[in-house]
């Protein structure tokens, strides 16, 4: 399966300056004094002067989708009600580079089926875990979004380095009124699909 990696330059230009103030000296040297043999004293004193060098890293980041076995795409799978109507999930991984603070949005369309039609019982009965539902859940359902804060060094370990996992789940229920075993025959059979955009920007 193919992973889905994106460059996200979150800007564009790295910087090397010497500063913006001139510097100038003068003074007596002595003349030849460069051409004299080692040892030889002189009585003027050679100019000297420092340059600052400066350099400004810009927040650059990296995001990568997705596994050898789970490719780029979240699949639940076959929805048999015969066989009862429990909760089923299924997940992503995702690995974000960082130089800095990050921001991570996630946001769903919501279900439709094949022809473009949004289905809002199907919908109601999916929520998104991230950066995992065992790490600081951090939930949405289907057709919301959530933003959520990632701190350079989130991995103390490997600072800069980002792994979690976008977690779909089809619920049980989502209220006493939103039961699958109560609404499954009013959503018609078939393969449905979302979209889920994850936005990576800085946290500055």
């Amino acid at each position: 399966m193919k992973r889905l990696v994106l460059l996200i330059a979150l800007a564009t230009v790295l910087s090397l300056s010497s500063g913006v103030l001139a510097y100038t000296a003068n003074g007596p040297l002595e003349s030849g004094f460069d051409k004299l043999p080692p040892g030889h004293d002189v009585t003027g004193a050679p100019l000297t002067g420092n340059i600052d060098v400066s350099i400004n890293l810009l927040h650059y980041a990296e995001l990568e989708i997705g596994g050898e076995e789970t490719g780029a795409a979240i699949d639940i799978g076959d929805i048999n009600f015969g066989l009862g109507f429990g909760q089923r999930w299924s997940y992503v991984p995702i690995l974000i580079r960082t130089n800095d603070d990050v921001l991570v949005g996630m946001k769903s369309d919501g279900f439709s089926d094949a022809n473009g039609t949004k289905n809002s019982l199907l919908t109601s009965l999916i929520d998104y875990y991230f950066p995992g539902y065992s790490v600081s859940a951090n939930s949405f359902g289907a057709g919301g979004w959530k933003t959520k804060k990632f701190e350079w060094d989130y991995d103390k370990d490997n600072p800069g380095m980002i792994r979690m996992q976008l977690e779909a789940r089809f619920l049980r229920s989502r209220t006493d009124q939103d039961k699958a075993e109560e609404i499954w025959h009013l959503i018609r059979s078939g393969q449905y699909t979302d979209t889920v955009t994850i936005t990576i920007s800085s946290a500055k």
